[in-house]
C-alpha cells in the first residue's frame, strides 16, 4: 500500500502544480464588493488537492518499511476485476458529454446513481435521496456561495 500511496501522491502534486499554474493565467474579476472572484475557486482547489496529497505522500512514506515491492501496486483482493474501474471511467464520460446538452441539474442525479450502484450501493431510498440532494446542495453552492454558472445545457438547460 506505501508504494501505491507514494505513486498516487506524487502523480496528484504534479497535477496539481499543472492546474495551479494554469488557474494563475486566469482573468481577475472584481466583484466589486471585496468578495472572491471566480478565479478563487481554482486556487482553492490546488491548495485543497496539494494538502491532501501531501497527506497521502506522508502516509506513504511512514509504511515504506513494509514495501514488497512491485508486488505491493497489485490489488490484493482475488476476486478483483476491472469493471468498477471501467464502468466508472465509461460513466464519467458519458456524464460530461450529457451534460453540454442537458445541463447540470439534470444529468448530476443520473451521474451520483450511477457511481453509487457501480460501487455497490443498492438501498433505493439511499440512492434516490443522495442523487436528488447532494446535486441540489452543489447547485446553489456553486451559484449562490461562489457566484458561478454551472452548465445550462442546450436542450433541457
Amino acid at each position: 500500500m506505501a508504494l501505491r500511496n507514494i505513486i498516487g501522491a506524487i502523480a496528484i502534486l504534479i497535477f496539481a502544480l499543472w492546474y495551479g499554474d494554469l488557474a494563475t493565467v486566469l482573468p481577475k474579476r472584481d466583484m466589486g464588493d471585496g468578495s472572491p472572484g471566480p478565479q478563487f475557486f481554482p486556487y482553492l482547489i490546488t491548495i485543497m488537492m496539494l494538502f491532501f496529497s501531501g497527506i497521502l505522500l506522508i502516509q506513504g512514506l511512514r509504511g515504506i518499511r513494509g514495501i514488497s515491492g512491485i508486488a505491493d501496486l497489485l490489488p490484493k483482493d482475488k476476486e478483483y476485476n476491472l469493471m468498477k474501474p471501467i464502468g466508472g471511467i465509461l460513466l464519467i464520460g458519458l456524464y460530461f458529454g450529457m451534460l453540454k446538452l442537458f445541463g447540470f441539474l439534470w444529468c448530476t442525479p443520473f451521474f451520483f446513481a450511477g457511481l453509487m450502484w457501480i460501487n455497490g450501493e443498492r438501498r433505493p431510498k439511499i440512492v434516490l435521496g443522495l442523487s436528488i440532494v447532494v446535486p441540489l446542495f452543489l447547485y446553489f453552492l456553486f451559484r449562490d456561495i461562489f457566484l458561478l454558472p454551472l452548465p445550462q445545457g442546450s436542450l433541457l438547460g
